[in-house]
């Protein structure tokens, strides 16, 4: 993605991450495919939180009351963004130390 356009951050999903936006309900699946455009531009998104015990790993909640959350990992010197899982927020708390 960043190849075309300079100013963009590469942006990949993780295999997990893949098959679970697929899974999504269509509105969830367009805010996170929306989220994935915007982590491109820039992936410290307003809202975004680094977590804890971590240096590069982040989360974001979207979708109708933040029923979901993306988390993904960040590589500045590269300018990477990994997205390694996305689901609702309830299933992430067994994920999320």
């Amino acid at each position: 993605m960043g190849g075309e356009y300079p100013d963009l951050w590469d942006v990949e999903l993780a295999s997990t991450a893949d098959k679970q936006i697929g899974n999504l309900p269509g509105p969830g699946r367009e805010e996170a495919l929306d989220l994935l455009i915007d982590l491109a531009e820039d992936p410290f998104l307003p809202g975004a939180e680094r977590l804890r015990h971590y240096n590069n790993r982040y989360k974001v909640r979207f979708g109708r009351g933040e029923r979901y959350r993306m988390l993904y990992d960040v590589f500045a010197a590269s300018r990477k963004v990994v997205v390694g899982r996305i689901d609702a927020t309830l299933a992430l708390l067994d994920f999320c130390p």
